[in-house]
């Protein structure tokens, strides 16, 4: 593989050990991706046996691992049903974790991969930059100081809550 690292600051055999290393570490990461998506599969079927509140738990006590780290392995091991586990390997963790989350539109998940397919090499940032650009846009929501001013209520009585918020606001329009 190519990278855009530059080398020419650095002595010809401090250069070749550092192309050699990475090398020897892109290696490692494509043989460490099936085992994540192991332990996903594991702590997956793991989770299906204990009692609602008992996994995160099980989790940090037991298997010795965060709880975001086991929801990304299990969401890695889903994703890993559908595309094979040597074509995740060439994204970077991260970005096969953003990947495999639930609310990854299926159409971004299903472009990324193609482009992996193809020899495309992803980083993390470009992964979250597609998966931005395919979130819808939000409404702005003005702060509620903002609110107190164009409805002339005082502030303690705009609710904090979006739903309770939109309510009072179609009340007070008129004001």
């Amino acid at each position: 593989m190519k990278g855009t690292f530059d080398y020419s600051l650095f002595s010809p055999s401090d250069a070749a050990f550092l192309r050699e290393t990475a090398g020897q570490v892109r290696a490692l990461v494509r043989k460490a991706t099936p085992i994540v998506i192991q332990i996903g599969d594991r702590l997956a079927a793991a989770k299906e046996r204990l009692p609602h509140g008992q996994f995160g738990p099980y989790c940090v006590d037991e298997a010795g691992i965060p709880i975001r780290s086991a929801e990304n392995y299990m969401s890695l091991a889903e994703l890993a049903k559908v595309y094979p586990p040597s074509l995740l390997a060439r994204l970077p963790a991260t970005a096969g974790y953003k990947l495999a989350e639930n609310t990854t539109p299926a159409a971004v998940v299903a472009a990324v991969m193609s482009e992996v397919a193809a020899g495309r090499r992803f980083k993390v940032h470009e992964v979250k930059r597609r998966l931005a650009a395919a979130k819808p846009a939000e409404s702005p929501v003005l702060p509620r100081r903002w609110i107190a001013l164009l409805t002339g209520c005082s502030m303690h009585l705009i609710p904090r809550t979006s739903l309770r918020l939109w309510r009072f606001c179609g009340r007070h329009r008129s004001r």
